[in-house]
């Protein structure tokens, strides 16, 4: 363990972190090739999960440390400047080609209303709320979709939503770090439950709500308290070590591998609960053990760098191939298909990234935290500078 990390230490930009991005997009990448010979797309949005859960908890607790308290205006000023502006472009972009995408007038108006759910972060609830209908009546056309992957960034969105005003509310930093690690822990464990259960008894698309989902960042969360606070050192250590962060990525790589439907039921619904705590394995030992083998590999300029560019290729990807496909282009073998869909996803994703995100984060230091440190007894409380992290 790296022992320059004390309790209530400022986290400030860990490249490695942007690493582990780049592995969460490959997982997603790699099932959604085509290929049909993976099946891990969803631990890597689980991995998004849990470091978004770590590093939202983490910055709202350096933030409190300083101030004593938390701006929510200032939160929300921060996320919707790191968010929202690629998402709302990339809708914009479809709506204007979708004449040319879609010259079926019934094909259109499916896209029309998948953006209106993306636009308003409600696609996560589309198949619950709605099924095969569409939002102003009549049946929705079968087939892929281009915009089904954003059920993730409202899951997100609804997490943005709920849990800074728990922290505020609740006072959650004044509180002892173990006591908010375990109820965390153990409402990620209630979670997992209420999910296995109601898919059983009830409508499986029930789970489409965001709530119980929740799992991967309320771990995330927890593992924020523990490193802030300095608690749970043995645990934290064995979770942390090389061995424990050799099997995690063991288990991403055996998910990836396993098709969820040759599974038995209970894998199927709790491989996000197995995925989130080998997410929090790996984070811990990247955090820890900043001179770590695997954090130097993480290090890598070539993985930063697809770290960075993860959320506009996560954006962009889905699009791309759901448009490319074997049944618009007959002619096309497979491998040239995935060939023109990867450098046009990188290429969409690379205009995405220097043009609308980091534009946008630039505005990011107008909601800066300032303050003095606030005298608050609990030990989990920082006395750190500016927490704004342009990675988070």
């Amino acid at each position: 363990m790296d022992a320059t990390w004390p309790p209530g230490q400022k986290m400030g930009y860990r490249a490695a972190l942007d690493g582990l991005r780049a592995a969460a997009i490959g997982l997603v990448l790699l099932e959604h090739t085509g290929l049909y010979l993976f099946d891990g797309g969803n631990s890597g949005v689980i991995l998004f999960f849990v470091l978004s859960g770590f590093l939202i908890t983490k910055l709202m607790l350096e933030e409190w440390g300083k101030t004593g308290t938390l701006n929510i205006k200032a939160f929300y000023g921060r996320r919707t400047l790191r968010i929202m502006p690629a998402p709302l472009v990339m809708a914009a972009v479809l709506f204007a080609l979708s004449w040319w995408i879609y010259p079926e007038v019934l094909e259109r108006r499916y896209l029309w209303f998948e953006l209106f759910m993306v636009v308003f972060y409600l696609t996560n609830l589309r198949p619950l709320l709605f099924g095969t209908k569409g939002l102003f009546g009549g049946e929705l056309i079968p087939g892929n979709t281009m915009t089904a992957h954003t059920w993730t960034l409202s899951i997100e969105e609804h997490f943005y939503l709920v849990w800074p005003w728990l922290v505020r509310w609740l006072r959650l930093p004044e509180r002892a770090s173990a006591s908010v690690a375990t109820w965390l822990l153990g409402g990620a464990a209630f979670l997992t439950a209420a999910r296995f259960t109601i898919h059983e008894f009830s409508n499986p698309d029930v789970v489409s709500f965001s709530l119980f989902i929740f799992d991967g960042f309320a771990i995330g969360a927890a593992l924020a308290f523990v490193i802030h606070g300095g608690i749970w050192g043995r645990f934290r250590r064995w979770l942390g070590s090389p061995v424990v962060t050799v099997v995690a990525g063991l288990l991403f790589v055996v998910d990836l591998l396993i098709r969820k439907q040759d599974v038995d039921f209970l894998h199927h619904y709790l491989y996000y609960t197995y995925c989130a705590v080998a997410s929090a394995a790996v984070m811990t030992y990247l955090y820890d053990n900043t001179d770590g083998i695997f954090t130097k590999l993480f290090e890598l300029p070539p993985i930063v760098w697809l770290g960075k560019l993860s959320y506009s290729i996560y954006l962009w990807h889905v699009p791309v191939q759901v448009y490319f496909s074997q049944d618009r282009f007959p002619t096309w073998s497979l491998w040239q298909i995935i060939v023109v869909e990867q450098v046009l996803t990188f290429g969409s994703a690379y205009a995405s990234y220097r043009l609308i995100e980091m534009p946008a984060l630039r505005f990011k230091k107008r909601f800066a935290v300032t303050g003095k440190p606030s005298a608050v007894s609990d030990a989990s409380v920082s006395t750190s500078a500016n927490p704004v992290n342009p990675g988070a």
